[in-house]
């Protein structure tokens, strides 16, 4: 065997016993964030998608409140949407096909007051 196709291998068998652990779902993270609602600001950037995408591939969370602003035309739901089309999602996509559905778009901005969330949204954050 050549040393890049061992190299190859020896990655995938780790990851493969990283797998196995996610899936026990036995971890002190995992079980912090079990059943529980989460805020996340920064979401739509490159660490913020990474992140999203592990609390929900990881960890059985209820919901992931998405901070998103309005940009080029498009509303916060709008960008949720076209976030979830990105290739990060394609392994849990096909374990999780509905992964989606804990995601929830909360429209804002972090420059204003109050992140810039209606009442209504604010008092639905906080009280859950």
């Amino acid at each position: 065997m050549d040393s890049a196709l061992a190299i190859d291998v020896s990655y995938l068998a780790q990851q493969k016993a990283l797998y196995d652990i996610i899936e026990k779902g036995g971890s002190d993270i995992q079980q912090f964030y079990k059943g529980a609602n989460i805020f996340i600001t920064g979401s739509s950037g490159f660490i913020g998608k990474q992140l999203v995408e592990k609390l929900v591939r990881s960890c059985d969370v209820k919901k992931i409140y998405l901070l998103l602003r309005s940009k080029k035309g498009m509303s916060a739901q709008e960008r949720l949407e076209k976030i979830c089309q990105n290739t990060i999602w394609d392994t849990l996509r096909k374990k999780q096909p509905n992964f989606h559905e804990k995601l929830e778009a909360v429209p804002g901005d972090v420059t204003e007051l109050r992140l810039g969330i209606c009442e209504q949204d604010w008092k639905r954050i906080t009280e859950e």
